[in-house]
């Protein structure tokens, strides 16, 4: 058997619901307590990250200051360090001359000193 046609002015499903002001509130209310957690969550995740940044940082000076003590080289510049951008090309005393070693060279050459003083 055929269904009846509908008439044209059908209502929607979901105008036909109709919520209480005590049930609106209370979605609001627990909208609200879901954000504040969410907020409350994101900050705590914040501070963790900070305080563990204080940490590390500490860590490294600690070391650093450790290692000093202890005449290890300082290991506070490491690969991952950025270069000193005034530094020279890093080039090895292998492919020239080594400044250390042409000094040690030269004074080595030098005649050495007379008693005379001349003004």
């Amino acid at each position: 058997m055929p269904q009846p046609a509908r008439p044209a002015s059908t209502r929607h499903p979901a105008a036909a619901v109709t919520i209480s002001p005590a049930l609106a509130a209370r979605v609001r209310q627990l909208a609200a307590q879901a954000e504040h957690r969410r907020a409350v969550a994101e900050f705590r995740a914040r501070r963790a990250a900070g305080q563990q940044a204080r940490i590390d940082a500490l860590l490294l000076e600690a070391i650093a200051a450790l290692a000093s003590l202890l005449g290890a080289p300082d290991l506070s510049r490491t690969a991952t360090a950025q270069p000193d951008r005034h530094a020279g090309p890093a080039v090895s005393c292998l492919a020239r001359p080594c400044p250390a070693a042409t000094m040690a060279n030269s004074a080595a050459r030098a005649p050495a000193p007379s008693g005379k003083v001349t003004a």
